[in-house]
């Protein structure tokens, strides 16, 4: 049981790392910003990407908040969107490169998902545990309110 206790506190790591995720996710939504407020007209396939960033960064905001608080659903929704930001903003940033249209934002969206992509994957077993030893707390009636 005192094992429990030690380990139903989330690690510093995990909470730099959903840190980093709702860090992504808000470069994301300022980009998607940034993106929608200065061009108005998309052809073809580049009009899913903005779209598709929005999305991700939202959801990076949610898993990122819920990774870093150790909750037992997040890693893998965490490591996703994480994932999905990353590509989706490398996916932007080559078509603003090969465009024209460069934006302060596309610059450091792909390189700050990347790191949270990096940093959520390492962490995410460290925030099983805890999670897991949350439940064997609850199961033995001590409540830790979290």
């Amino acid at each position: 049981m005192s094992d429990d206790l030690t380990t139903a506190t989330a690690t510093k790591s995990v909470k730099i790392a959903g840190g980093m995720l709702v860090l992504s996710g808000g470069f994301g939504v300022l980009n998607v910003v940034q993106i929608f407020y200065t061009v108005v007209f998309f052809r073809d396939w580049p009009q899913a990407i903005p779209v598709l960033m929005a999305i991700a960064s939202i959801a990076a905001l949610v898993f990122g908040v819920g990774f870093s608080r150790a909750r037992s659903w997040a890693p893998w929704p965490a490591v996703g969107t994480s994932t999905l930001l990353w590509l989706a903003g490398s996916a932007w940033f080559v078509f603003a490169i090969v465009s024209g249209f460069i934006t302060l934002y596309a610059f450091i969206v792909p390189i700050v998902s990347f790191v949270a992509t990096i940093c959520v994957f390492f962490n995410r077993s460290s925030c099983t545990q805890t999670a897991q030893a949350r439940a064997r707390l609850s199961m033995e009636g001590i409540d830790l309110g979290v």
